[in-house]
């Protein structure tokens, strides 16, 4: 099924519309995608072992050894991801739809097909331009093979270090790339899901019976912005950070956008720079350094041995670093993304779902049954267009809260709050100069 996911100019964020021809529909991505633990990222670099096969034809391909380079052959051909639409195609790939169709701005299209010589790969097209531009235009931002399918089983594909679709083994590409982030066994396959960055991720598929790896899916829908307009980019705190104010108290309302994350008070959008001054940190491998104005980029920031995936925003008139970049959604669970987090009225990890409803109170929400992962999931949009909102997942066994995410775009405006200061300021002194009660003499 083809899907299409759009990415908002502010947060690199979407919101659901209806489904309409064809099967496309449009679903939500995540501004914080679930955190991880801080184990050594980085394997040894073991040598590659593979399974012997006769069948797999051998190509003299010269790759990174790291699988967070993103890089891969196939047919003795090298790409790496992000890659232009314009090299790909090249190499005599053959998009099956309209190249002249435009992709909107910082958006990406999902489960776009290609073929080569009877052979078919899908793909997803990212534009990360602040204005919509035409496939051909475009990068390919994700790649995706399965050779066990009829149109994939004669597409032979190096990885990084010597690993092979269909000849190397589950046990040593283990041992090559190091312990997957996720690690998801069904009936008939395993998957490996390793995750360098916010939409940077490679997901290798096993055959659970022969332990041999058949499937890739590789992501990568981060790019380099221009060297040249990010050198010497100034690091002093922008207008817009000065202008941020942390909340003095806990939300009463659902989306006041106030959330105690990790027992500190935040306001969204937050500050890259007022979570560091928190005990968080950058990790600067898998962060970028500077982001243009107007722009969106990727920070991972870690603490207690959890990482965040964050999309961050410059809302700035002038490219700065990503400490006065701010951080749009806040986001933790149970299960792996072990932050304590609290919203309205103290709702919070655990609380009953009973308790939950009661202190939502008559705040309208829309209702969503997860199948996949057994929550009932409770969205409180603050208006039609769905951007920005409250999420609060409920375990359908336990009936308590299990997650919670908190999404705002748009930070106040400046002169909106010196505005407000200035009528409050003048609501004082009108109250202070109202003439008291002087007693008869």
């Amino acid at each position: 099924m083809k899907k299409y996911r759009w990415v908002l100019t502010a947060v690199f964020a979407a919101f659901l519309v209806g489904t309409s021809g064809c099967g496309k529909k449009t679903e939500t991505i995540p501004i914080t995608t679930i955190s991880q633990s801080t184990d050594d990222d980085d394997p040894e670099d073991n040598l590659a072992a593979s399974g012997d096969s006769d069948e797999i034809p051998e190509y003299d391909v010269d790759l990174s050894k790291n699988l967070n380079s993103f890089q891969l052959a196939i047919w003795g051909d090298t790409y790496e991801i992000p890659e232009s639409y314009a090299d790909f195609t090249a190499l005599g790939w053959v998009y099956s739809g309209d190249d002249a169709k435009e992709i909107q701005p910082e958006s990406f299209s999902e489960g776009e097909i290609f073929e080569k010589d009877g052979n078919q790969i899908t793909v997803d097209i990212a534009n990360p331009d602040t204005t919509a531009k035409p496939v051909a235009e475009c990068l390919i931002g994700g790649i995706h093979i399965d050779t066990s399918t009829a149109e994939g089983q004669n597409i032979y594909v190096g990885l990084p270090n010597g690993v092979t679709l269909q000849q190397s083994l589950m046990e040593d590409v283990e041992s090559i790339y190091g312990v997957p982030k996720d690690r998801y066994e069904a009936d008939t396959s395993v998957q490996f899901t390793y995750e360098y960055g916010l939409y940077q991720t490679i997901t290798l598929g096993f055959d659970n019976e022969t332990g041999i790896l058949y499937s890739l899916d590789m992501q990568n829908f981060t790019t380099t912005a221009d060297a040249e307009a990010l050198d010497g980019v100034s690091d002093a705190t922008t207008p817009e950070v000065e202008a941020y104010q942390a909340p003095e108290a806990d939300s009463s309302e659902i989306n006041d956008w106030t959330v105690r994350f990790d027992d500190v008070l935040y306001h969204l959008p937050v500050p890259v720079s007022e979570l560091l001054d928190h005990d968080w940190t950058v990790n600067t491998k898998e962060s970028d350094t500077a982001v243009l104005n107007g722009k969106y980029g990727y920070v991972t920031l870690e603490k207690g041995g959890q990482k965040l995936y964050c999309t961050v925003h410059n809302y700035g008139a002038e490219a700065t670093t990503v400490r006065n970049c701010f951080v749009t959604s806040l986001y933790g669970d149970l299960d792996t993304t072990k932050i304590p987090i609290s919203i309205t009225n103290g709702i919070t990890l655990g609380t009953s779902e009973s308790d939950f409803l009661a202190k939502a109170g008559d705040a309208k929400s829309e209702k969503t049954e997860k199948e996949d992962s057994n929550l009932t999931l409770y969205t409180f949009y603050s208006d039609d267009e769905k951007l920005d909102y409250t999420e609060i997942g409920i375990d359908n066994d336990l009936k308590l809260v299990r997650s919670i995410k908190v999404v705002h775009n748009q930070p106040e405006a400046p002169e909106e709050e010196a505005k407000k200061t200035s009528a409050e300021d003048s609501s004082s002194v009108s109250d202070s100069q109202e003439p008291s009660e002087t007693p008869a003499p």
